[in-house]
This record gives structure tokens, C-alpha cells and sequence, in this order.
């Protein structure tokens, strides 16, 4: 049951937040029964959000959850001077913290112009 959970909320990696439960049973492969089913559960728990189009998104419960990650809390307070320094000598518009996860990175955090290409893009955000 968990990893069908799981695999729920790993449906909304990748390029696209906002997906319908088609897209999602599609993406994980279960059946578009036990997708709603288990959509449901985890609207109910907060950790995904329907927005005003029908579509699902990861909702803010979870992402409280997810803030209070050690890993990236702390990373996160030890970089962000360096991160700063690096913003005001280079004058470039927007620069980022990844952590290699597999084969993927994952943005930590980013600071700069807030036109800057990719600033819209979420913390957590993966890329290949």
C-alpha cells in the first residue's frame, strides 16, 4: 500500500505539477480505480491539493512535511552565504544550489532576479 502511495505522489516529479487522475494513473500504472481511491486519501491528508481546473497538485501539508527535512535545512543554512557572495561578485541574475540524487539534481534553493530565466521554477525541482 505505501509504495502505491508513494508512487502517487512520485507521479508529479518531473516537468508537469499539475496533473489529472488519468495523467496520474497513467504514470504510475494502477488502475484509474485504485488511483482514485488513493487520491482521495491522500486529498483528504493535505498532501495533494485540487485546484480550480480539476487538476491535482501537491498540496501544502506535504510540503510542511518535506520543509523539515534535516538534509536540506541544513545544507541550506551553510550555503546560503556563499550563495550570496557568489550572487553580488558575479552580477549574475539568479544562482542555485543543487544536490545530486541518482542521477537527477534537485534544486535546494536559488537566489536572484525574480525575471530571471528558471526563477518560477519550485525548490525541489529535478532535472536530469
Amino acid at each position: 500500500m505505501t509504495g502505491r502511495v508513494l508512487s502517487v505522489l512520485d507521479a508529479f516529479a518531473g516537468e508537469r505539477r499539475r496533473l489529472t487522475l488519468s495523467d496520474i494513473s497513467r504514470r504510475t500504472g494502477m488502475p484509474l480505480a485504485t488511483t482514485h481511491r488513493l487520491v482521495g486519501e491522500l486529498l483528504s491528508w493535505g498532501a495533494l491539493e485540487r485546484n480550480r481546473n480539476g487538476r491535482y497538485e501537491i498540496g501544502l501539508h506535504l510540503w510542511a512535511v518535506a520543509a523539515m527535512a534535516p538534509r536540506r535545512l541544513e545544507l541550506r543554512d551553510v550555503a546560503m552565504s556563499f550563495l550570496q557572495g557568489l550572487h553580488r561578485r558575479t552580477g549574475r541574475q539568479q544562482v542555485r544550489l543543487t544536490v545530486l540524487d541518482g542521477l537527477e539534481t534537485v534544486l535546494v534553493e536559488r537566489i536572484g532576479a525574480p525575471d530571471a530565466d528558471g526563477a518560477g521554477e519550485p525548490v525541489g525541482a529535478r532535472h536530469r
